[in-house]
């Protein structure tokens, strides 16, 4: 009897001890999700001008490692017209928000003018959100506008508000570009960071970049530079693809000490493929002194590079602009469609002297500052300039602003409608 009483007690014991290390394997062990917390970014790689591919992933973990995340409309829009929900936002500028005299016409904003953040519907109607000093690339997500103010010195830092113009919060100091899916990219000092719209002021680096390229197929080119080398590279759906290619000074004929000075030229997207030209920008004329162009598909392979010397002659007085979709030529504005790379004039010069009356003055040049594709409406702020000698520079000449017209463009009816001018 009591040799059975003890059998029956350990079997008790030991179906006790089972049972209690089945509820610490249970709490301790997967009763979790998400595993641990991450926040790691970005793969530094390192190429030698060969087409590698490193993608790097994130997860926005609480402090015990439960996932947060939220599903987002994925609704990201950007533009210097970024059309939201049927309205069209905008900066409205005036005569004093940017310089009046300027170099080849390339006319600053001023760090101090305020600036009016306009809600346009459909119907032309105009609401005036915020007032601040602010202007550039307007993201939108989630119902929250994105946008940077200017600050005294020339830096820039991102806000955003939500669609009435109200509850601005601030972020980093940084330039932004691109909205997509729940999230928005800036480029800050040395790196790509980028923002969840569903998160309360979080940011994270993405990338290390020194400029933005260009936008093609949901995808935000950046190289990074030195005198030594350009590694180029994307973003995309908050990864980034590492170094796809690398420029190399090897590669370049340069002055002993003198380094390469690496200059986006011109950025294309056409028939699936990506195309980069790059130079080497010496003197005071910013003259194209050797040039390369790249060429790759969307997913990043296939990458080729072939020295171009069509570019050579080519000058870079004016800063390249990664988004633009419009430019001046001789003969009027010029629309160059995104994909298909095809180009053509949707204005001559005696178009815009008469529908936009804004003739050409004598000596003078028309210019665009900013330009939005908005599915079929084209927006275009264009800076109509006059000779200025008295300011010019040696040979370096000096325009004065003397209109700025802002117009969009219907490239399917071919309809064009002043919104207004300063």
């Amino acid at each position: 009897m009591k040799k059975n009483k003890k059998f029956l007690i350990i079997a008790l014991v030991t179906i006790f001890l089972v049972f209690f290390a089945i509820i610490i394997a249970i709490t301790f062990g997967g009763g979790k999700k998400g595993g641990s917390s991450t926040n790691s970014n970005v793969a530094n790689n390192t190429a030698n001008g060969n087409s590698t591919q490193n993608n790097s992933t994130q997860s926005n973990t609480t402090e015990g490692g439960e996932n947060t995340a939220k599903e987002g409309k994925k609704d990201g829009v950007y533009g210097y017209f970024a059309e939201y929900k049927g309205n069209t936002y905008y900066w409205k500028m005036d005569a004093e928000s940017r310089e009046k005299t300027t170099l080849y016409g390339g006319y600053g904003v001023s760090d101090t003018h305020v600036n009016s953040l306009v809600k346009r519907d459909s119907s032309g109607n105009e609401t005036v959100l915020l007032q601040d000093t602010a202007s550039g690339i307007i993201c939108i997500a989630n119902e929250k506008i994105y946008y940077n103010k200017n600050l005294e010195g020339g830096e820039q830092i991102v806000c955003s508000v939500d669609l009435e113009g109200q509850n601005e919060q601030l972020y980093n100091i940084g330039t932004l570009y691109f909205a997509d899916g729940d999230y928005v990219y800036y480029l800050v000092e040395g790196a790509i960071e980028s923002i969840n719209s569903l998160e309360e002021c979080s940011s994270n680096k993405i990338a290390g970049a020194t400029e933005i390229i260009g936008i093609a197929d949901k995808k935000l080119y950046y190289a990074k530079a030195t005198r030594k080398n350009m590694e180029i590279g994307y973003v995309a759906d908050n990864k980034n693809s590492g170094t796809l290619y690398t420029l190399k000074e090897s590669m370049f004929e340069t002055t002993e000490g003198e380094g390469v000075n690496f200059t986006i030229l011109n950025f294309k997207d056409a028939n699936n493929t990506v195309t980069i030209d790059v130079g080497n920008i010496q003197g005071t004329g910013h003259y194209v002194q050797q040039a390369y162009t790249i060429t790759m598909n969307y997913s990043g392979s296939d990458v080729k590079a072939e020295k171009n010397e069509d570019l050579l002659s080519e000058s870079t007085e004016t800063a390249f602009k990664p988004c633009a979709v419009a430019k001046v030529t001789s003969e009027g504005i010029e629309f160059t469609k995104p994909i298909s790379s095809k180009s053509q004039i949707i204005l001559t010069n005696n178009d815009i002297a008469s529908k936009l009356s804004a003739p050409l003055p004598a000596d003078g040049m028309y210019s665009v500052y900013e330009s939005s594709l908005n599915k079929s409406e084209l927006y275009v702020v264009l800076d109509v300039s006059e000779r200025d000698e008295t300011n010019d520079i040696g040979w370096r000449p000096a325009y004065k602003r003397a209109k700025t017209v802002v117009f969009k463009y219907n490239i399917d009816n071919k309809s064009v409608v002043t919104i207004y001018e300063y």
